[in-house]
């Protein structure tokens, strides 16, 4: 597990995207009491539905957790 601090912005601008989007998710997960995702385990979920790479960062805490629900996790609050 990694917390979205300890994220590198690596070079090329897919996974760039793609970690700026888990850090974005992250930033606001931490608001709703969720402190750890695995970036491996969101990738797959990304690449599994066919999103990887297409979020806007832009989200609301609403639309995480509708996310979130797609990708098998349930939130209590």
């Amino acid at each position: 597990m990694r917390t979205f601090s300890q994220i590198e912005i690596s070079s090329n601008s897919r996974l760039k995207r793609e970690k700026i989007y888990f850090r974005t998710i992250m930033i606001k997960l931490n608001t709703l009491g969720v402190h750890k995702l695995d970036l491996h385990f969101f990738r797959e979920c990304l690449e599994l539905s066919g999103m990887l790479g297409t979020y806007q960062l832009t989200l609301s805490k609403r639309r995480i957790q509708l996310d979130l629900l797609h990708f098998g996790f349930g939130l209590d609050n």
